[in-house]
């Protein structure tokens, strides 16, 4: 059995002392793979994140900002009358998901024959 752990950030920002039991190692641990996923996606679009505190999705959000314990993005909602843009500051485990939204495809399928033919062209440019 583990009595005493060092645990250094990668970013050594944070270093930390002292008896951890299993679970708060694997927190740590876990936390460190967030904060590095959402710095790697930072300014990337069809970026969706699960956010706890209100138990539901953000759908294409910016991060802007990843530090060690909170994570700062900017997102929009839109309802019938208004467009509103947010900017929010969350800690990092408020954040239980991420999403990315690789491709989205109509159902049409004249739609889907016109992108196919529009790719075709696109590639026999170069």
């Amino acid at each position: 059995m583990i009595n005493f752990v060092i645990i250094i950030s990668p970013s050594l920002k944070n270093i930390s002392y002292g008896r951890y039991n299993i679970l708060q190692i694997m927190r740590l641990t876990e936390s460190y793979f967030m904060e590095r996923k959402l710095q790697e996606l930072i300014g990337q679009s069809n970026v969706w994140l699960f956010i706890k505190s209100s138990n539901g999705w953000l759908k294409n959000v910016e991060i802007l900002e990843v530090g060690s314990e909170i994570v700062t993005f900017r997102y929009q909602h839109e309802s019938a009358s208004e467009v509103k843009i947010w900017e929010k500051t969350t800690r990092l485990d408020n954040i239980l998901e991420i999403d990315i939204r690789l491709v989205a495809m109509p159902k049409c399928e004249q739609q889907i024959l016109e992108m196919k033919q529009k790719f075709t062209r696109l590639m026999e440019q170069e």
